[in-house]
C-alpha cells in the first residue's frame, strides 16, 4: 500500500513537470497566432495571373473575425478566422458571406508585417474566381504585363457613342477600328502607379498622322484618352471609359 501511494506521487509529479513544460510552448504559439488580433491590411488583390484587375482594398482582423471592407460593398460581412504560427509565419483562414453572392473563401499568411494569400469566390451558377493578394506596400513599381488582355471602351467621337475593343499581345497595342484608316498594331508600354496599372502606345498611319492612346486600369475599369495628331488639321481628343473583358 505504502508503495502504491509512493508511485502515485511520483506519477503525479511527473505530470505536473510535463504540464510546466509543455504550458509555455502552448502559450508562446497562442500569442503569435493572437498577433493578428486588431490589425489592419491595405492589400492589392487580382484575379489570379490577371494583374490588369488590381485593385487597393482593405483588410482587418478584429474581436475573431476577419473581414474585406471592399466586399461589404456587395453584401457580404465578417466571418471567424482561424490562426497558426510557426516560428514567425502566421497562416490564417476565414470564409465571408454574403446572401445575394454566395461566399469569400480567404487562405493567406501575415510574416514581418506583410500578408499575401489566396481567395475563392463561390456563387451557385457562376464558375469559382480565384484572386490573389499581397500587402499594399509590395506592389511592384516595375512594368506591368497587359498581353492577353483585351479592354472594351465606349468614346463619342462628335456623332455618336462608339465601342471599340483594344488587345494586347506580344508587347503591341492591337486597336482594329483604326485598321482601316491605316494604323497599325504599335509597341505599347504600362507601368504600376499607385493602385492603377497605366498605358500608353502611339500608333501610325502614312495618310492619317498618329493617334496616341493614354489610359489607366484600376480594378477592372478603364479610362483614358485618344489623341489624333494629323498635318493640317486641328488636333482631336476622345475621352474614353470602358473594361477589361
Amino acid at each position: 500500500m505504502r508503495k502504491s501511494k509512493k508511485n502515485f506521487r511520483i506519477i503525479s509529479l511527473v505530470i505536473l513537470i510535463s504540464s510546466l513544460i509543455f504550458l509555455p510552448l502552448y502559450s508562446c504559439s497562442q500569442s503569435k497566432a493572437e498577433q493578428l488580433e486588431g490589425k489592419n491590411f491595405t492589400i492589392v488583390t487580382m484575379e489570379k495571373n490577371k494583374p490588369v484587375t488590381a485593385g487597393i482594398e482593405h483588410a482587418q482582423f478584429m474581436d475573431g473575425k476577419f473581414m474585406n471592407k471592399e466586399c461589404g460593398r456587395w453584401g457580404f460581412t465578417e466571418g471567424s478566422y482561424t490562426a497558426k504560427t510557426k516560428d514567425d509565419l502566421t497562416t490564417f483562414e476565414s470564409t465571408l458571406l454574403s446572401p445575394n453572392e454566395g461566399k469569400m473563401t480567404f487562405i493567406g499568411t501575415v510574416q514581418g508585417g506583410k500578408i499575401e494569400g489566396t481567395f475563392i469566390w463561390s456563387k451557385e451558377g457562376q464558375a469559382d474566381i480565384n484572386y490573389e493578394f499581397i500587402s499594399g506596400e509590395q506592389l511592384p513599381q516595375e512594368s506591368a504585363q497587359l498581353n492577353g488582355n483585351s479592354i472594351l471602351i465606349k468614346y463619342d467621337d462628335g456623332t455618336g457613342e462608339k465601342e471599340e475593343i483594344i488587345t494586347f499581345n506580344n508587347g503591341m497595342l492591337e486597336s482594329p477600328a483604326c485598321y482601316e484608316w491605316g494604323f497599325k498594331p504599335s509597341p505599347y508600354s504600362a507601368w504600376i502607379d499607385g493602385d492603377k496599372i497605366k498605358f500608353e502606345s502611339t500608333t501610325l498611319s502614312e495618310k492619317e498622322g498618329k493617334m496616341h492612346f493614354v489610359g489607366s486600369i484600376r480594378g477592372g475599369e478603364v479610362n483614358g484618352t485618344e489623341h489624333w495628331t494629323k498635318e493640317g488639321q486641328k488636333d482631336i481628343s476622345y475621352a474614353f471609359t470602358g473594361w477589361v473583358k
